[in-house]
């Protein structure tokens, strides 16, 4: 995307449809297909020379920051410089190589034929991302591993890649070992402990399986005492092998060559990082606390990197994560939906204790913003925001200048206050795991929301009819699959799984991403529907229920939701998750005193949640067969402790509805009783 005269400008056609069950072929107006050339006119092979470069360009600048802990609490702070954290990334490689922690193995693979593996198993920290690059340096392998992918997922992922080494800290540890106890085929022969000593509950669960134990420290001596020099890959290895979380099976191991990293890289600068109102420089800071074993964090990483912006990890609380926020005063914030989502409902829960006469002037400035970024894109006002929105801003420390919400789409009216509130640009990303990571973003001056904006400047795109969801290109505007290609694209495909890759990765380098799209006036693209986790009601009638989701979840008392429906029946139904602060204020609106679970099993408190619904449905334009019938409230979150979620916030509907299905039939009983 890009602008001509101050006018967003997303994409443009540049090729006829080759049948008539597509669209063409468009990309964006600045399309580079060789993007490893992008870095001024000096091509870079790996992802360690690209590091390399930006550390000798910001030497001495800050890098990397971990909150120091102070007689057994908190404290500010403390840094890394680039050129320090250079030297500690060859001191691992080196580590690892003398210590023959990644031997070479042969891989049963039709993509690869011998490589080297190491395992990342634990939360966002330093020795996370120096593993990561001290792995590029010396061309091995990363895998990394989710802290709560659960034993059946973990032991796939270790057998299928045969790795012998795994970096962990103590608590992923413990997880591993449970996994370890549940098979007996895995290939494992030593464990890496970031932490300085090996306690006796390590040693204790050891002794089963007799692992080497390795400190970081002893890591470090290693290294040092024979230090090697780097021997990166070309842009054909591979950089990782990073999982996808499936919903529904086993997840998929998308082959990552050095390649695909660069060029997304060298797109992002290129396009994303120098939106209006944004410009991101060395200036800036990120706090990395969305997971780093999802590529979403990962490559924003590696991107930041490259510019020279400091990064500072959160203290490993997800639930304290606003206290690191406030000691780091990050410039940028990136985020998911969820979030987001809390963020927008606490803060409008939090206004209605709030005085009759701040309340006006809150929501009497919030209409004034909103009517100016309605006009003009900028969610600025020299009156308001003095008045009373720069206050809103030290919630994320005070500093915050951008945000970025990518993972799944962002409600438009929750998109449009947050940018009120805060003051701030919000861009909304969209990418996969197989595109290694954005592959469309909107513009920061654009006054529509509730799209995904428009590709990146690596990225072609086709839309192609799904006729059995009634999605045609010949619809106006065209409606389809949508499709992409680019040198981003995993186009090595998954790991092991030729038959998955062969139905996903297609011809011509393109991907089938299974997202619905249609085009908007201003050229941008939004995703409407998805291919799976469609339903056929009994009239014959399709219904995508997590289209019906994300409407729904308009509402204040929804924090999740579940919508299923039964091929035999002519309905849908729903198991929701309500929100406690919406639920708290339900009942202090109607005086009554009971506990949340009394509450949920009323009769009214479920009338007033439907109603909302189905009034959200109309207005969203749903049809009849679309709106929920029913509700079965729980008040137990969709985790991944619990098996209900995936580690990127997407709701597991397989075993959702295996939880859930007495209740589901109870439902649809009911309603043939009534």
């Amino acid at each position: 995307m890009f602008t001509i005269n101050n006018k967003v400008v997303y994409s443009t056609k540049v090729s006829d449809p080759e049948s008539e069950n597509e669209t063409g072929i468009y990309r964006n107006p600045t399309f580079k297909d060789k993007l490893v050339d992008n870095f001024e006119d000096e091509p870079l092979n790996n992802l360690w020379e690209l590091f390399d470069k930006a550390a000798k360009k910001f030497k001495t600048n800050d890098c990397l920051g971990t909150r120091e802990k102070l007689n057994g609490k908190l404290g500010p702070y403390k840094w890394k410089s680039f050129e320090e954290v250079r030297e500690l990334i060859l001191i691992i490689g080196s580590g690892l190589i003398n210590i023959d922690a990644c031997p070479l193995i042969d891989v049963d693979d039709y993509n690869i034929t011998s490589c080297r593996f190491l395992g990342l198993f634990l939360s966002n920290c330093e020795e996370w991302n120096i593993s990561d690059l001290a792995c590029n340096a010396f061309n091995i392998i990363n895998v990394p591993l989710y802290d709560s992918l659960g034993a059946e997922s973990s032991n796939f992922i270790l057998n299928q890649t045969c790795m012998q080494t795994i970096l962990c800290n103590k608590l992923c540890a413990v997880s591993l070992f449970n996994t370890l106890n549940t098979s007996s085929t895995i290939y494992l022969k030593r464990i890496i402990l970031v932490e300085s000593d090996i306690d006796e509950e390590i040693k204790k669960l050891n002794e089963t399986h007799e692992l080497e134990l390795i400190t970081w420290n002893e890591l470090i001596v290693a290294g040092k005492n024979k230090l090697l020099d780097p021997t990166p890959g070309t842009l054909d290895d591979i950089y990782s092998i990073c999982y996808t979380s499936g919903t529904t099976s086993y997840p998929k191991g998308v082959i990552m060559k050095n390649r695909n990293c660069i060029s997304q890289i060298a797109s992002s600068l290129l396009g994303p990082c120098n939106l209006p109102l944004i410009k991101m420089n060395e200036h800036d800071t990120h706090i990395s606390y969305l997971p780093l074993a999802h590529i979403y964090e990962r490559i924003m990483f590696l991107i930041f990197q490259v510019l020279g912006t400091r990064v500072g990890y959160y203290s490993g609380n997800i639930q304290k994560v606003l206290e690191d926020i406030q000691e780091l005063k990050p410039t940028v914030f990136i985020s998911v939906p969820r979030l987001y989502n809390r963020l927008h409902e606490r803060i409008f829960s939090s206004l209605k204790k709030k005085p009759a006469v701040l309340q006006m002037l809150f929501n009497r400035g919030l209409e004034q913003k909103l009517k100016k970024m309605n006009s003009t894109g900028l969610p600025t006002h020299f009156l308001w925001d003095r008045l009373i929105f720069n206050k809103a801003k030290k919630v994320l420390g005070g500093n915050i200048r951008a945000m970025l919400n990518s993972s799944a789409p962002l409600d438009g009216d929750v998109t449009k206050k947050l940018k009120c509130i805060f003051s701030v640009p919000i861009a909304e990303g969209y990418g996969m795991t197989e595109t290694l990571g954005p592959a469309f973003i909107t513009n920061t001056i654009d006054k529509n929301v509730g799209h995904i904006g428009g590709p990146l400047p690596c990225v072609e795109f086709k839309v192609v009819s799904v006729p059995e969801m009634n999605y045609l290109v010949t619809d106006s505007p065209p409606r389809g699959e949508l499709y992409i290609r680019g040198p981003t694209v995993c186009t090595s495909g998954y790991f092991k799984l030729e038959k998955e890759t062969s139905e996903s990765f297609l011809e011509n380098g393109w991907i089938a991403t299974g997202d619905i799209v249609t085009f908007n006036e201003n050229g941008s693209t939004s995703i409407i529907d998805r291919k799976k986790n469609i339903y056929k009601l009994a009239q014959g009638e399709y219904v995508a229920v997590e289209k019906i989701e994300s409407y729904y979840k308009q509402s204040l008392h929804i924090n999740q939701i579940f919508v299923y429906g039964y091929s035999h029946e002519s309905f849908l139904v729903s198991i929701i998750c309500p929100s406690v602060d919406a639920l708290n204020q339900w009942m202090k609106e109607k005086k009554i005193k009971k506990t949340h679970e009394e509450v949920i099993q009323m009769d009214q408190y479920k009338k007033d949640v439907m109603e909302e619904l189905t009034n959200i449905g109309k207005k969203c334009g749903l049809h009849g067969f679309e709106q929920i019938k029913d509700i079965y409230f729980t008040l137990e979150e969709f985790t991944i402790q619990n098996n209900l979620m995936t580690p990127t916030a997407k709701t597991k509907r397989h075993e959702a509805f295996k939880k859930f299905k007495v209740n589901i039939d109870e439902m649809y009983a009911k309603a043939k009783q009534a």
